[in-house]
């Protein structure tokens, strides 16, 4: 943290941090920052996570083969710490998300799979409803 406060343009935070870590992390990046001299808004912020966009009803176990192919966690890790969900939940987290890093320069979603359902879903179901 102490290089990025001091050399970096962007901070890309961790994929598994929760809000409320995102927050300390960015009041501890702010105080290294001003350690070195620079205002800690000429460093950027981006976040990434990997999404996988459940159907009404459907089984998140039929994610599994998906996250297996780039994690070796479980079901219950992906839930919680990566993007899976149905479209209100996943707009939710999101949105806490952006809120928790009082905005953002960056999110960077990569989808699990690349077909066009998802991807369509994403585009037209999931950011034209987050906050920024």
């Amino acid at each position: 943290m102490n290089r990025i406060a001091r050399f970096a343009d962007m901070w890309l935070a961790p994929s598994y941090v929760q809000p409320l870590g995102i927050r300390n992390d960015l009041n501890m990046l702010a105080h290294l920052a001003e350690q070195h001299g620079r205002d800690p808004g000429d460093i950027g912020k981006a976040h990434v996570s990997w999404i996988y966009i459940l159907k009404p009803g459907e089984n998140p176990e039929n994610a599994i083969p998906a996250y297996s192919q780039f994690s070796d966690q479980n079901l219950e890790y992906w839930k919680e710490h990566c993007m899976l969900g149905e479209r209100d939940e996943l707009i939710d987290r999101l949105n806490e998300i952006i809120r928790a890093f009082d905005g953002l320069d960056w999110f960077i979603l990569n989808p699990l799979e690349w077909d066009h359902e998802q991807l369509e879903h994403l585009a037209t179901e999931i950011i034209p409803h987050l906050d920024q």
